[in-house]
This record gives C-alpha cells, structure tokens and sequence, in this order.
C-alpha cells in the first residue's frame, strides 16, 4: 500500500453534533501521520470510519486510488487498516494468544492453544513487543494490555496502524519503548496515524502534523512547530499553562492516613500519610501497583483491613461513599465510563446526580427539572462541555467530554479535599490547563488535592510533595523537582 485517502469525510451524530464536515486526510506508507485536535474536534471518529468501526453520512476513502466499502474492522483489516482504540477491546478472560486471534482463528479449526501461544510470542518478538501470550489478559497490567492491543493488530496484518492515545496509560519508560516500535515500523513501510494530545510526544514521533478543529481539517505542519502555535491551532486561542506557585506553610491536616492496608490485587500495604490544607499532594508509581486501592480507599468504595483515615482531623469509624462525600471529598474517578459517568442518562442528571438534593432541586418527591437544567448548562459553559444540549446522552459524548462533565460535577460540589485520579488522561492540550487550573485554584483557596497521576510531568508540575507507591507501599517521597529519586522510586528501589 502506497496511500490511504479520505475525501470530503462527513459525519453527525444525534441531536446536532457534526463530529466530521468535509474532512480530506492523506496517509502516506512509512510515515507516522500525527493528528492533534480538542475533545470532540472529530479525531477519533474520523479514524473509526478508517478502520471501518463507524460509516460516514458523506465521502469516500481509496486505498491507492482504489474505493474501498468498509462495513466493519474485520472489512477494515482485510484492506490492511487497523485501529488501537483509546479504550481497550481486549475480553479479559481470555489468553493473550487467544484475544490476538480472536475471530481469525478460521472455520471449524480447533485451536492447539500451546501451538497458538508459540506462534504468538514468536510473532510479538519479531515486532519487538514481547507478550506472554498464555497469561489472560485480566492479569495484566494497561501498559501490557496496550502491547496485546498492538500485537494484535499487527498480526492480523496491518499495514496501516492508527493508534488512539496510545501513551495515556503508558510509563515514560513504555512510552519511549512504543516510540522505538513505531520508528522500526514507518521504517519497514507501514504507516502509523498518531492521535495524541501531549504535544512534546508529537514532536518526536511524528513526520507531519494535521490539525482538527470543529470537525474540520485547520492547518498541516512539520514536528518542528513550537508546541504553543500547535496548541493554539488546537483550540483557536493562545493557550497558557498554568502552574504551581511557589510552595506556602501547610495548613490544618485534612487528610490522613495511618497504616493502611486493603485486600485486593494490588492492593495497600501499610500506607501512611499527610495531606494539608492549602496543598497538592502527588502519588506517582507504574499502573498498577496500588493506585486504584488507594483511590478507592480514601473514597470510602474500597473498606481498610487494618489502619485509620481521618478527615479533618476526625478519625473516621465507619467509612463509606456516602460518609466520605458529606464530610467533603469527592473523587475524580480513574475508570469514568464505571464509576464517573451513567452513559444512558442526560448530561444535566450526570452534572447534578449526587446535589439534587443539597441545591434544593428535589423536594418531598418533586424534581424542579427546568431549574436543574439552568443549573447544567451553567456548568456545560463554565468547563466547556461540548455537548448538543443537557438532554444528550453522556453516552454520546467524546471521551475527554465525558471527563469534563465528571470534573464539573465535582468540583462545583465545593469540596474541602478533592482526589484526583487521572484527571486528564485522553483530555486536549486546553482542557487539561482548564483542569490544572481548576486544582490549583482549589489549593489556593485552601482546599487538599491528592492527585494521582501516570503523567509524571503533571506530577511535577502540581505537586507540592510527591509519595511513590510501589507494590502497594509509599517507597518514599520526594520533593516535585527531584525527577531522578521519583524515577527510581517507582522502580522500587531505595533512593
């Protein structure tokens, strides 16, 4: 394959969102093709009609010239186009071997499952992204799941791979071993379409760079861009990042945990510490070794085996979701499609679903709907929610949308202590300075932020001080400008 064309692409969704408008997009053989946009700028769905997840109203796509019919992923890969999504599609049960076959596996063939493993080991070696392809996938940890992801794609014969944030659940050290792959593979002559949103990332990977905004095509540029122009050709206004100011006295304790252990793979194991009022707290470590516990712990969803929380300097008994929000936090929750979001409900009941009550729009039974609505589209202005109306599925909405409606609803809850958890992974260039700037506005009034983050630069960025979990234990702290001892700390070992 030469090159993928996409020509005059439309497509809208219900009530009135056009994801995509005219849209002409060229991917070239042995280039790494960056694409860059805000939330719902139409990146993704313009890539889901690629790979033939999603039909367009309008447009066609030719492979060398040629029209191609895409019905589905399966008609997609049978053209050599593949798509890692943003969101896995991996079922966990299964093997590695097994989800990387899935659905090629060929009629009435009866699989040799250490036959199969082989193959499939020997096959991510060749590509340089080693899997243990008798492990089930629900074993894994996400950087491992995004290996399976890729291997997967490529075994089915990709030879055009669109990759969809695919260092958002990634470790520096992951990322760079993605980059290297992504390198050997325009280098081989495939051609690889990078969607992102960290902007540094898109400078050392990328051969060219196209620029979405409201569903069209704005600007074509070469890597070598200065980040700021391509921010602000992202969202159509110069962008400043905000930033931590410099460090004042902590205040009272507003958080505090003591010896805390949870059960759960992985979960705690004897966790102590401190959260002041007035400060961001930040917890690095590799995914996966205790951050969901500790997300879950001090949100009240995960119970404590052994140890004490206490907020604002009460010891709390009985802990749970509904206890934990009235003393004043809230969670800003890693997983948003389980435990932020209600897909099928409307963006005005997410925004409002936990304060109908405590804003006085539910009273002896009686919902004040056209009041509650008002209040909605306050928020959907105040966060930039792009939305069709506050009647819309949350379910419709782009992913980093999705977010926004979970951090609005949060944040106006007036929270003492605020645990941010991935706050902006899959989130644009402005809207996550939106989210920083909300957090650190939150510090500056005195509120706690524990921020729990795979980004170390956002870590740094915020943070005040910094715990690393490793394996379900603090392994130290450090200050935020002290990269090397947080590096080697979430190695595990002794700085």
């Amino acid at each position: 394959m030469r090159e993928l064309q996409l020509i005059d692409i439309d497509k809208r969704f219900p009530p009135n969102v056009q994801a995509c408008a005219g849209v002409s997009l060229t991917i070239r053989a042995g280039e790494v093709l960056a694409l860059l946009g805000e939330n719902g700028a139409g990146k993704t769905t313009l890539m889901r009609i690629a790979s033939g997840v999603t039909r367009p109203d309008r447009g066609l796509i030719l492979r060398d010239g040629e029209p191609l019919t895409l019905g589905s992923p399966r008609d997609a890969i049978g053209h050599g186009i593949g798509m890692v999504h943003q969101h896995f599609m991996l079922i966990p049960r299964l093997s590695v071997a097994e989800n990387v076959v899935l659905g090629f596996e060929g009629e009435g063939r009866v699989l040799d499952r250490v036959r199969l493993s082989r193959e499939v080991e020997h096959f991510s070696e060749k590509v340089g992204l080693r899997v243990d392809a008798r492990r089930r996938v629900d074993e894994l940890a996400v950087g491992e799941q995004q290996r399976v992801e890729i291997v997967r794609a490529l075994y089915r014969g990709a030879e055009v791979l669109i990759l969809d944030e695919p260092t958002a659940v990634l470790t520096p050290t992951e990322t760079d071993g993605l980059f290297r792959v992504v390198r050997e593979m325009a280098a081989a002559g495939k051609a690889v379409v990078f969607i992102s949103h960290k902007l540094h990332e898109v400078s050392q990977i990328a051969d060219r760079v196209v620029i979405l905004r409201n569903g069209e095509v704005v600007a074509e540029r070469p890597p070598t861009t200065p980040l700021g122009e391509l921010a602000a050709l992202m969202v159509g206004r110069p962008v400043e990042v905000p930033s931590r100011s410099e460090a004042v006295a902590r205040g009272q304790v507003a958080l505090e945990l003591s010896g805390a252990s949870s059960s759960g793979a992985p979960g705690l194991s004897e966790v102590s510490m401190v959260v002041g009022e007035g400060e961001i707290v930040g917890i690095a470590g590799v995914d996966g070794n205790g951050q969901v516990a500790l997300e879950e712990v001090l949100a009240g969803v995960r119970p404590l085996s052994s140890g004490t929380l206490a907020l604002g300097g009460s010891r709390l008994e009985r802990v749970s979701p509904e206890a934990i929000r009235r003393l004043g936090l809230v969670r800003i929750p890693s997983e948003r499609h389980r435990d932020g979001v209600v897909a099928p409900a409307s963006v005005w009941e997410n925004l409002l679903l936990f304060d109908l009550h405590r804003l006085g729009f539910a009273r002896h039974g009686a919902l004040r709907v056209r009041a509650a609505r008002r209040r909605a589209e306050q928020l959907v202005a105040q966060y930039g929610i792009r939305c069709g109306s506050v009647d819309q599925s949350v379910g419709e909405l782009s992913g980093g949308n999705q977010q926004k409606v979970v951090i609005a609803r949060e944040l106006a809850a007036e929270p003492s202590v605020v645990v941010a958890a991935q706050p902006t992974r899959g989130l644009d260039v402005g809207a996550t300075a939106g989210v920083h700037e909300s957090l650190l506005d939150h510090r500056a009034r005195g509120g706690a932020v524990v921020l729990i983050s795979a980004d170390l630069d956002e870590i740094c960025q915020l943070s005040d001080r910094v715990y690393v979990l490793y394996e379900g234990r603090v392994t130290g702290t450090a200050g935020p400008d002290e990269r090397e001892r947080i590096g080697r700390l979430m190695a595990g070992v002794a700085a």
